[in-house]
């Protein structure tokens, strides 16, 4: 994915492909995904978790720092490790996280 855009629509069709491989396996534990900073206030007001919302089938947590009372996100307070387990998740992703990272600062973030 290096070289891409940061548009949103790029970057959740980026990841689309890669999630995929994801489905297509029958542990289900290798389907777990981790986004970080994914949650999506819309220009009407609405709540949203796109990753959720494109791939309905996909067992995800949402993790950012924005108040939220949707289903499979939890809410993170800056300066304090994850929350979650090692290993609870299959893979981790960030891609609304990374244009807000300067770029010399962004691969020692990830």
């Amino acid at each position: 994915m290096k070289g891409m855009t940061f548009d949103q629509t790029e970057r959740y069709r980026g990841a689309g492909l890669i999630l995929d491989t994801f489905f297509r396996q029958p542990e289900r534990h290798l389907r777990r995904v981790l986004d970080v900073g994914g949650y999506f206030h819309t220009l009407h007001g609405e709540e949203l978790l796109p990753l959720q919302k494109m791939f309905p089938g996909l067992d995800s947590i949402v993790a950012d720092i924005t108040p939220c009372s949707l289903p499979g996100y939890h809410r993170l307070t800056p300066g304090k490790p994850l929350p979650f387990d090692n290993q609870e998740f299959a893979v981790t992703i960030c891609m609304d996280v990374l244009e807000h990272v300067p770029q010399d600062q962004r691969e020692s973030f990830l």
